[in-house]
């Protein structure tokens, strides 16, 4: 009975036989006029002429050449099988205003589909391949005008090879494509010379994922599946609205993967560009290094944008922005070793966590702003144009500073200088504390507090002005802190002051003044020691 047959099973009975039909039925389970044709001979190429429909699935023991369309009869999911591993079914139409379209109540699922000739050619249900796409092949190109191979809104799933060779179009840009192969350790996206345009592009599959195209591909949303295979870049692509990356590893040199100006956001969790291509943001956007990025090419910003390293970072070859932001947001050690970090005029950059133990090369040229937005960090001794603290602790300068802009130490941030020099050519705010230990390194900031917190064993030089909050401190070692308030120097501080035990505060001459608690509140405490060859003022 043809009841319990399971799948329909097309074969032919001659070699050189060849079937021309208008329209080829393909009836499905459990109907009374399928066709199964068998053979005890060498199986021949089936040509079906007209178009084929399919009420159910069946299996493809040989060829199947479709001159015009393939029906879904169904409102399910039909599936062409293989009955070998050659099997394919092939869209092998001549050019005329038509085309060929794949439609129908739902979706199919092919073993091998190849498309070939002039003819247009159109997904109207999703479509799924299993084994093999080729979209053109050697002795058979794809040459369609116009549209070419367009998948309208549809889904092109790829679980497999998939090829193209011919002059036609690809246009994808309407639907989606996923690629989800995970029977091969790697898998290659469709490559053409002039660039394939997705809409959605979506990678799964455990195997490993290449774009090798010459051109420049683009997708408008690319999503990288979390375990899925890496993916690497040995073409250019563009991005040019949201990307998901889950991992990303080389950028072949002279390459590039692109967030365009119309990109908006882009995440990636892991990156290993072992290579020396670029990864660049040309838009106003975001894009996001969530986890480790390791870094062998050139990451670049080259518009207003904003790239964040939520990680760590190891960087041996470029980071570098225009006007946009490098929020360096790792709170661990960041690696610059043997790389550079550069940032131009009109361009930020901020770190969060370590970059004083690996700095590589760091380039901040004039109109740029660092931030050093962490908690107690060590600040590189490098060119800065302007520099801000923010965050919490404590900011030590690792050696002098020279900032050839304005200088911002944030609010409850103490920065010390230790014995280093600081030398600001813009302005200076001082919303926390600023420490000085050297013998004439100290600075006036009018705003804040300023601490002398020298070691004992020198004296240190009061500079002149006029401090809101002065603060004299004993440092370490033992005997007297020194504190001089050199000749002719006036030195003002609007709220009190303390000469604690162990202090000494010298005004060096008749020329030296202090004024003490010129807001009308403050008052002079000594417990320490004060000699005064000057001018003392107490209150206003």
């Amino acid at each position: 009975m043809l009841n319990s047959v399971q799948h329909i099973v097309l074969h032919w009975n001659k070699v050189s036989a060849k079937t021309t039909m208008s329209r080829l039925a393909v009836r499905g389970l459990c109907a009374l006029f399928s066709i199964v044709l068998y053979t005890n001979m060498v199986l021949a190429q089936q040509v079906i002429g007209g178009t084929l429909y399919i009420n159910g699935s069946f299996i493809n023991s040989k060829n199947i050449s479709v001159n015009n369309h393939i029906v879904n009869n169904t409102a399910g999911l039909v599936s062409v099988l293989p009955g070998t591993t050659t099997s394919s079914v092939l869209l092998t139409g001549a050019a005329n205003v038509n085309g060929h379209s794949i439609y129908g109540g739902g979706p199919i699922s092919f073993y091998r589909l190849d498309m070939r000739g002039g003819r247009e050619t159109r997904l109207k249900v999703d479509v799924k391949i299993t084994n093999q796409l080729r979209i053109g092949y050697t002795g058979n190109t794809f040459t369609a005008l116009d549209s070419g191979f367009t998948i309208e809104n549809r889904t092109l799933t790829i679980d497999s090879v998939a090829t193209y060779l011919g002059t036609a179009n690809l246009i994808f840009a309407g639907g989606t494509v996923i690629y989800d192969n995970t029977n091969a350790a790697s898998q290659t996206l469709l490559s053409r010379a002039a660039g394939v345009r997705y809409g959605t592009l979506n990678l799964s599959g455990t195997s490993t994922k290449s774009i090798t195209t010459t051109g420049t591909d683009s997708a408008a949303t690319f999503t990288q599946a979390g375990g899925s295979g890496q993916i690497s870049f040995a073409g250019n692509f563009d991005v040019t609205g949201t990307g998901s990356f889950a991992d990303i590893g080389a950028i072949i040199p002279a390459k590039k993967l692109r967030l365009t100006a119309t990109a908006t956001s882009c995440s990636v969790t892991s990156l290993n560009n072992s290579g020396a291509g670029t990864f660049e943001n040309a838009s106003a956007g975001t894009l996001t290094f969530t986890g480790a990025a390791a870094n062998n090419g050139t990451i670049s910003n080259t518009s207003t944008g904003t790239i964040t390293f939520a990680g760590n970072i190891t960087n041996t070859n470029t980071i570098t922005t225009a006007t946009g932001t490098l929020a360096f947001n790792g709170t661990g050690t960041q690696t610059n070793t043997g790389g550079t970090i550069s940032v131009t005029a009109g361009g930020n950059a901020s770190f969060a966590g370590d970059i004083y133990t690996y700095p590589g090369t760091l380039t901040f040229n004039t109109g740029s702003t660092v931030t050093y937005n962490g908690a107690s960090q060590y600040i590189v001794a490098v060119a800065y144009h302007h520099l801000v603290t923010s965050g919490t602790g404590t900011k030590t300068a690792g050696s002098n500073l020279t900032i050839g802009g304005n200088f911002t130490n944030g609010n409850n941030i103490i920065m010390t200088m230790g014995t280093n020099t600081l030398a600001i050519t813009g302005t200076r705010t001082n919303g926390g504390t600023m420490q000085f230990a050297g013998t004439n390194n100290g600075q006036l900031f009018s705003d804040g507090t300023v601490e002398y917190n020298g070691v004992n064993s020198i004296t240190q030089t009061i500079a002149a002005g006029n401090y809101t909050n002065l603060l004299l401190t004993n440092g370490s070692g033992s005997g007297i802190a020194d504190k001089l308030i050199d000749n002719g120097a006036t030195v003002q501080t609007s709220g009190g002051l303390d000469i604690n035990v162990g202090l000494r505060l010298t005004l060096g001459n008749s020329g030296s003044t202090l004024s003490v608690g010129t807001s009308g509140t403050g008052d002079l405490t000594v417990t320490g020691t004060l000699v005064n060859n000057g001018t003392i003022n107490i209150g206003n």
